[in-house]
Parts: structure tokens; sequence; C-alpha cells
């Protein structure tokens, strides 16, 4: 049974549909965009369970967050290697971007050393060199990616980390997230002195918000080499700034030194190279530090890593839970989709497809014009009939129809597109009232026959007998023919309208929103001297200031008073905290984008 911490891992949300795709849970969300479960349906029970990143409604008014989300798209679309999470595609629900991603069955690096830790043991040295090595060969790759006139990229993920390595239960190593990646497909542009990445991870250079190429992810992989073979962390300090110092300044050789005990002696200088201060004495690229590791790897004490063995020995639990979870939500989503489904009669038999051959233009004017004859006599008859009855015309339907399941609600352009179809059509029967044209008697024993039913249809070329019969039947098919025609442009204005709906009702529902946050967040002085803070966290945080919460992250053009400010960071769900120091410039933008820890 899932424990209520596993239970958090995906939260059913209302089946929602994104493109192909229907999304059935929510798995989390960061600064930019949220994460969900989603299902993939087709003929004969085709189903394929996939992840959607979807940016925040709210942000599609602000630009550089589109740009950047977008930026993410491009370069995920062109990412196709074993040990990088897979794109499946790019697309755009109701004017909301968002990529679909293979989902995977497994676990974040850093949710299974945390879990080992709990234990009171590591990982076997030989099975993080395995996870590192393989690691190193998905970054090669998108550092060697080239656009399809050959001209490279100069890919930089910028934020490798455990959290940010995921492992299956089949025992493959991917990496996951370049969202804040660096390539020269971006259209995007990272200022100078703006930070992105997780500071303890973070090379030098990257820092100091210098230029950084491929051997800023040498650094980031090498500190989670020794992290993960020691079990310590290598610069993570009691608080940003102090993190910070250790990464700017810190004696390495020391602190390696300090933990020689916990690190075999053959991997000492590989981590020692692959965290050398001076750029150019780093490792050149990634895959000779895999190549170089993949030399001492057998020389290395204990069995022979075996992935998938080692999270079926410490995972099994988690991986049926989390199994069974998604077959859940699987199948509530089918249900979902049966309710809403329109109900059939019992009576109601498989409509079998016709193919007509198309007739010469002759015929194809005579058919049509007696297909508009046949029904200007009908709507005739019923009209004279209603008037010799001496009782009001009943309402037929035209005036109030609308399609099933859409509520008409005022001001709703839904509704409006559909009243303004149905209006076209009652004008058109009432201009055909007056057209001449022959009695046609009621089909199946006096009941009317539907109009659009085969079955009806052929009743009633029965009912003609003689020459007239092939006629009749002719004229049925133009005119069901002509309604299909009316009824798909009404369905393409209908879809139109619930589009445009959809897009204005989240754009109020996101002022409405950020109304609200500004509501709660205490004013900042009204001085000359302030500035502005845009503050961006992965995952999400609440953000507080002297104690008193200012807004929830993503932080868009928050006023502060200049000077140094004292920040601190919480995501209850994760169970986060973080303090920061963040420095306001007078009448300036400070931009942060930072990875809780």
């Amino acid at each position: 049974m899932p424990t209520s911490r596993q239970r958090r891992t995906f939260v059913p949300v209302h089946p929602t549909p994104c493109g192909k795709y229907t999304l059935i849970a929510k798995i989390g969300h960061g600064g930019m965009a949220e994460v969900f479960l989603a299902v993939a349906s087709g003929m004969a029970g085709f189903r394929k369970v996939s992840v959607v990143k979807r940016i925040h409604p709210q942000l599609l008014e602000e630009p550089e967050f589109v740009q950047m989300f977008m930026d993410e798209a491009r370069l995920a679309a062109r990412l196709s290697h074993p040990n990088v999470v897979q794109t499946h595609e790019v697309g755009e629900q109701d004017g909301v971007p968002f990529i679909a991603m293979e989902y995977m069955d497994g676990v974040a690096y850093d949710k299974l050393l945390k879990a080992i830790r709990r234990k009171g043991t590591r990982i076997p040295v030989k099975l993080a060199v395995r996870v590192v090595m393989e690691s190193l060969a998905g970054l090669h790759y998108a550092h060697d990616l080239r656009d399809y006139d050959g001209t490279a990229l100069g890919v930089v993920h910028r934020d490798i980390s455990p959290s940010n390595i995921f492992i299956t239960y089949q025992g493959v190593v991917k990496i996951l997230d370049f969202g804040i990646a660096k390539a020269t497909t971006k259209l995007s542009e990272t200022r100078t002195g703006q930070i992105k990445g997780k500071l303890s991870y973070m090379a030098p250079e990257q820092a100091r918000g210098k230029a950084i190429d491929r051997r800023a992810d040498v650094w980031s992989m090498g500190v989670t080499l020794f992290e993960t073979c020691t079990g310590v962390r290598l610069f993570k300090g009691e608080s940003d700034v102090d993190t910070l110092q250790r990464v700017l300044t810190g004696d390495i050789n020391t602190i390696l030194k300090e933990e020689e005990d916990k690190l075999p002696a053959l991997l000492f200088p590989i981590v020692e190279k692959s965290l050398a201060r001076r750029v150019e004495d780093r490792f050149e690229s990634a895959d000779v530090m895999r190549k170089t590791l993949a030399e001492v790897l057998p020389q290395l004490d204990g069995p022979e890593p075996d992935v998938e063995g080692f999270l079926r020995e410490h995972f099994e639990e988690l991986a049926e839970s989390q199994r069974a979870m998604v077959g859940d939500l699987l199948e509530q989503a089918d249900q979902a989709a049966a309710r809403a489904a329109p109900p059939v009669a019992d009576d109601e038999e498989e409509a079998v497809p016709v193919v007509v051959s198309a007739p010469e233009s002759r015929n194809t004017l005579r058919t049509v014009l007696l297909a508009l004859l046949i029904l200007g006599g009908v709507v005739g008859g019923v009209a004279v009939a209603m008037m010799s009855s001496g009782e009001p015309p009943a309402d037929d339907g035209l005036a109030t129809a609308q399609p099933s399941g859409v509520e008409q609600e005022p001001g709703d352009p839904a509704a409006e597109a559909a009243e303004g179809t149905a209006a076209e059509s009652a004008e058109g029967a009432r201009s055909a009232e007056g057209a001449p044209g022959a009695d046609v008697p009621p089909a199946g024993g006096g009941e009317a026959a539907e109009a659009g039913d085969p079955a009806a249809s052929t009743a009633e070329s029965d009912g003609e007998g003689g020459a007239e019969g092939a006629d009749a039947e002719e004229a049925a098919e133009a005119a069901e023919e002509v309604a299909s025609a009316s009824d798909e442009a009404a369905a393409r204005r209908l879809r139109e309208a619930r589009r445009r709906a959809a897009v204005r009702r989240r754009r109020e529902q996101s002022a409405t929103d950020e109304q609200a946050s500004e509501n709660q967040q205490p004013a900042a002085p009204a001085t000359a001297e302030s500035g502005t803070l845009r503050l961006v966290t992965r995952p999400w945080s609440e953000v507080y200031l002297g104690g008193q919460r200012i807004g929830t992250t993503p932080l868009l053009n928050h006023r502060l008073p200049a000077g140094s400010h004292t920040l601190v960071l919480r995501n209850p769900e994760m169970g986060l905290e973080q303090r920061m120091q963040v420095r306001i410039r007078p009448n300036e933008t400070t931009r942060l984008n930072l990875a809780l820890q």
C-alpha cells in the first residue's frame, strides 16, 4: 500500500485535453511550468502514458518566460539519445504551449541517495561510477549536438546535479531538464551577472556570471561523483552566501583530503581533475572523463554494478505502488471518458459507411434541385398543417438548439456562436417555407423520419415508388451532404468560440489570482530609492521577507526598497527551506532564477 508520502507523487486532476493527450494527474510544478501525467488514446484500445510540461497560464503575458519555455522546447525536440529524456511533441492547447515527453518508470537520483542515506548506508562505489558514466554519455551527446546544416549548437546544461539525473527501474540512466540550458538556438538571452543553476554544483566561472562551455558541466559531474561515492556534500554551506563562497574560494584539495578515506584512491585524481579551478586544467569533454572512469571501473573493489538489481532490491515496494497508482489513474480517466460520452440507444445499430460514386454533372444539378424542392415541401406542409389546426406553431428546436454537453452562459462566446448558428438555420427554414414542393408522407407508419437517418431515407424512397424512387434517394443523399457540411461549419465556429472563451477565462482567472496575491503582499514604502525583484525558483516556493509572506514564485515585478534583503524561500510540499541574500539597486530590476536545494 503506498504511503502518504508516496501518494503525493501524483495528484489526480479532472481529465483535461492537451493536444492529443489527456492530463490525468499533476506530478509537480516549478517556477515556470506545471508537469502532468497524461495519456494518449487511439484505435483498438491503444494507450500511451506520457509526461506533459505546460507553462503556467499567468506567464503567457510575460514574453521573457514564454521565450525561455520555447527555447527549452526547441532544444528538447532535437535531443534523441538513450541517456537523455525523449521528447515526443511540442504543441499548443488553447494558446498555452506544452512539451510532451516520455514517461519513465523510476526514481530521481537525489531521491535514491536520500532513501539510501536514511537506511544508514551508501550506494556501492562501482554503481555510483556507472551512473556518472552513463550521465556523461548523455551530456557528451548534447554537447556535440549540431544543427541540420552542421553548425555546432554549443549546448551546456548548466544545471547538472543528482536531481536532474533519473534512473528507471530497468536500470537506464537519463539526463533531465534542459530548461536553463545554453545553446545557440536560444532566442532569449541570459543577462550579464545573472546566475542560473544550483550553487553547490555550479562551476566557479558560472557562479561569477562569466562565459561558460561544456567544461562547466564536467565540474558539476565531478561534484556529483564525489558526493555519491562519499555521501558528503562538497560545497553545501549554512546559507547561499556561504555555499557561494566555498565554490569560489574554497580549498578543494583540502576538502578532498579530509574525505580521502571515503574516496577510492583510483578515483581521487579523476575527481581532482574534474574540479580544477582553471577551466583549461579540467577534462576537455564529458566523453574524456567517461572513458577515464571506464578504465578504472574494473579495478575498483566490489561486484559488477547492477543498477536494475539495486533498484529492485531497495525500491521494489515503491515501484509497485507507483505502477498501481498509474493504473488507478488510467482507470479513473476511462470511467470519466465513458461518463462524458453521449448515451447510445439499445436498439441503435452501428452505422455502415456507404460509398456513393460521383454522378455526372447533369445528374448532380438535377439531384440538388430535387432535394431543395423536397425540403421546401416538407417545411411548407408542416406550416400549413399547423395553421389549419388553429394551434400556435410548436418550437422546432432550431432557435434554441445547442450541442450536447455545452451549457450556455451569459456572455459566453461558445453559447453566442451556438445561438448564431441556430439563428442562421432558422432563417433558412423560414425562407424555404414559400418554396414549391410535393408533400412527402411520413415514414414508419406515421412517425416523422429524422433528417440524416439512413433508415428514414430508405423508407422515404420506398414510399415514393415508380421512376421517382431513385430521384428521391439521390435527393435524400444530397440533403444529408448539405446538412453535414452545415454541421461541420457550425462545429468549427463552436470550437473556435470555445477556444476564445477558454483563453479569456484563463486570463481573467490569472488576473484575479495576481490581484489577490498583490493584495496579500505587504506594500513596499513609497520611495524613489527602490527597485524591482523578479524571482523564479524550481520547484515553486513561498517567499518571506522579515517574517511576512510577500508572494509565491514566480514573483514578477515586486517592488522592494533599495539595499540588501534576506529572503526565506519555502516549499512545504517537499520540505525545502532556503535563505538567500538579495541586493536591490535603485530603479533597476534584479532577476534571479534559482533551484532550491
